[in-house]
């Protein structure tokens, strides 16, 4: 059940990635074409890894991560692709080695197998596994904390806006849309939704840098979106528990 569930997840996923990617390129513009794909990056990308997998896990237990880890992987492998063309205009810049060989593909083809074959984990090997899950809320927070403590919130134009409101809002409610046409409910909506509606990713002011785009607008939306979530989370993550 859950592997269908696990299938279920990566469809969802990547479906909700194209409608989001569709929606920004229609509704985001701006004469500053590094500004612009800026914009689109980050309101496509969220915060999936150190935002949503600690909440995943506090809302859901081992079975939120399951999921959650799910949608990380469709996240590498489209920010590896889709992301790379989006920020650097050229195909020749993505690299299959990343797309394929990275932490979190790596990571969760290798929990599915030892899931599917239910393989048991010496002690010496699990344990240490286990105290560094449990670091899995602690670190993440700490990082986003140091990362708000000298950032900058200021943004201007009615793109950057919109950008956010596609984020925080728009993307997560796609998501629960899609999952319950799916007649996905449960833990499954839940962890995807969380992973939807978390802020701008971490990777959108590292793109910017290493693609030519606005670093100062990429960091102030990671900021900024990051503030907002705390109000836009709960209420969206909570709708979907409705559900």
């Amino acid at each position: 059940e859950m592997l269908v569930g696990l299938g279920y997840t990566v469809l969802a996923s990547f479906i909700s990635f194209a409608i989001n990617i569709l929606i920004s390129h229609l509704l985001i513009h701006d004469k500053d074409k590094r500004r612009e794909k800026t914009l689109i990056f980050g309101s496509v990308f969220s915060n999936c890894g150190f935002m949503s997998l600690p909440l995943q896990n506090a809302i859901l237990g081992s079975e939120g991560v399951f999921y959650g880890a799910t949608y990380v992987a469709v996240f590498q492998i489209m920010i590896w692709t889709y992301g790379v063309i989006l920020m650097s205009g050229d195909t020749k810049n993505i690299s299959w080695k990343k797309v394929l060989i990275n932490p979190g593909v790596l990571g969760t083809v290798a929990g599915i197998i030892i899931f599917i074959f239910s393989i048991k984990i010496p002690f010496v090997i699990s344990e240490p596994i286990s105290f560094l899950a449990a670091l899995n809320t602690p670190i993440p927070m700490i990082i986003v904390g140091y990362r708000l403590a000298d950032a900058s919130l200021k943004i201007k134009g009615a793109g950057s806006w919109l950008s956010i409101v596609l984020r925080l809002i728009i993307s997560p409610v796609i998501m629960i849309g899609i999952l319950y046409f799916m007649g996905i409910s449960g833990a499954i909506m839940v962890a995807c939704t969380v992973a939807a509606a978390a802020p701008c990713a971490a990777n959108t002011t590292m793109f910017a840098e290493k693609f030519g785009g606005d670093v100062g607008m990429s960091s102030a939306m990671v900021s900024l979106t990051t503030l907002l979530s705390v109000i836009t989370m709960p209420v969206i993550v909570a709708l979907s528990m409705t559900l």
